[in-house]
């Protein structure tokens, strides 16, 4: 396993340049599964998450390659259905993604449950209800499931949840037959938003694109596509929050104002200096930010895989703010070891902590619990007096293309060891 030394105490200065958004550019991938033409995507961020779906991709007999840094193409006319690789499938919790477009294609989808725990019925719940309302069928085994149908019809589908990657497994299915399909309590993200208009692209017709509600009007022969991923809204999230951490000054693009409204908005609370001026954001030093009150929400609300990386941003700002998780149990986990390099934070119960400031981080040796808690232990790092040793990087590489070599070109102090 690798780990990042990084010695504390630099202002980040410089440009970025803000990746493909990884969430956006999975579903896409898995789409090209409908189509018997070539697909092509620009902005991909080459991350591990990526390139693991690529591998079951290329397992089924997809052609894959790159056309310079980050445009990816994509065929798809000789696949076939055979049994999902178990090691390739349990790397990768978005791998659900593919049971949509290959029940589309084939009818029948055997598949283990993907991230390789045996997660029962409940947190596939959202996929399966909906699946069953096309009039699919849900076998689950020991340690896979068996989704099968051929003959789909007109039908409502109304989520359990705002799933997001349930809400693009049934576009992609619905996008593949000719009956209407009106999902409603459908995940409304950007990044749905650009799967949506992908397979528009492919010959669907959808209305209702970034609303809750989609009418889907699909094709029985899906054509090609070309479409570049949108910015990824969490990277432009973690880079400014290192910036505003750091006391650095920094310019990001390219940035899409309809995907960082939210967090303008956390900015705009505890004082920051910030211009947004075309496609570049562009963050200033502030030496006395203000604390503020962060709750977690849906789209359009703030992305809880930005909670983390804002609540480190808290424990360098005057006074004490609240950070309330309410969409996942566990993802406060991770404050043990901000507590150990100095935060001043108390729990109040699973889903709340205060985290009083401004408190003079101390670099320690710790571990990345997961991909954006790992990027928050990164940014504790570099605002820390001294060094810092974190463990497991493997997992930030998993959302952030080449972290470490960005860090550096803005005068950050980190290796990789």
């Amino acid at each position: 396993m690798s780990k990042f030394i990084i010695q504390g105490g630099q202002p980040l200065s410089g440009t970025i340049e803000i990746k493909g958004a990884k969430n956006a550019a999975l579903p896409l991938i898995a789409s090209s599964i409908l189509s018997r033409e070539k697909c092509v995507f620009g902005l991909v961020p080459r991350i591990s998450d990526v390139l693991s779906l690529l591998e079951i991709m290329k397992s089924l007999g997809a052609r894959v390659s790159w056309q310079g840094e980050d445009t990816l193409s994509i065929t798809c006319d000789a696949i076939d259905n055979r049994e999902l690789d178990y090691d390739l499938v349990r790397r990768l919790r978005a791998s659900i993604l593919l049971v949509g477009p290959l029940l589309a294609r084939f009818g029948e989808v055997k598949i283990p449950y993907p991230g390789g725990c045996l997660l029962g019925r409940r947190p596939l719940d959202a996929h399966f209800r909906a699946f069953e309302a096309l009039g699919a069928r849900v076998e689950e085994r020991d340690d896979h499931f068996v989704v099968k149908g051929h003959d789909f019809s007109s039908s409502r589908v109304f989520l359990t949840e705002a799933s997001v990657t349930a809400t693009e497994n049934i576009l992609m299915l619905a996008s593949s037959f000719e009956g209407e399909v009106v999902i409603k309590n459908a995940a409304c993200e950007p990044h749905v938003g650009n799967l949506a208009k992908s397979l528009v692209i492919m010959g669907a017709h959808i209305e209702g694109i970034g609303t809750n509600t989609l009418r889907v009007c699909g094709t029985r022969t899906p054509g090609a596509t070309r479409i570049a991923v949108v910015p990824d809204q969490l990277e432009i999230g973690s880079f400014a929050a290192a910036a505003l951490a750091t006391r650095g000054e920094i310019d990001l693009h390219p940035v899409e104002r309809d995907l960082i409204d939210p967090l303008l908005l956390k900015f705009d609370d505890m004082g920051a200096s910030y211009t947004l001026k075309g496609d570049v954001l562009s963050i200033y030093r502030n030496d006395r930010l203000s604390a503020f009150h962060l709750t977690t929400n849906i789209w359009p609300g703030f992305p809880t895989d930005l909670q983390a990386p804002f609540a480190v941003l808290a424990t360098q700002c005057q006074g004490s703010s609240m950070v309330h998780d309410w969409m996942y149990d566990g993802r406060l986990f991770y404050i043990d070891k901000l507590i150990t390099m100095g935060a001043n934070i108390t729990m109040c119960d699973p889903h709340r902590i205060i985290v009083s400031g401004p408190t003079q981080l101390r670099g320690k040796d710790i571990e990345s619990p997961d991909i954006r808690a790992g990027m928050a232990m990164v940014i504790a790092a570099l605002c820390a007096e001294g060094k810092s040793v974190i463990d497991r990087v493997e997992l930030v590489d998993r959302g952030y293309y080449q972290i470490e070599e960005r860090l550096r070109s803005l005068g950050a102090r980190i290796e990789r060891v």
